[in-house]
């Protein structure tokens, strides 16, 4: 919700960065990716996982 918060109040959003988390790290870029597409936003995602 708050990247529509975001949007909605025209504050420019430049780009997504993902980090590994409590949740499965494919998990959370495909559902940011799914997110984008579904309310037609064009930013960049930037996924960044930590190589064990």
């Amino acid at each position: 919700m708050s990247l529509i918060m975001l949007i909605k109040n025209n504050i420019q959003v430049v780009g997504i960065t993902i980090v590994e988390g409590n949740v499965n790290f494919n998990q959370q870029v495909d559902t940011m990716l799914w997110a984008l597409e579904f309310l037609n936003i064009d930013i960049p995602v930037y996924p960044i996982q930590k190589h064990h």
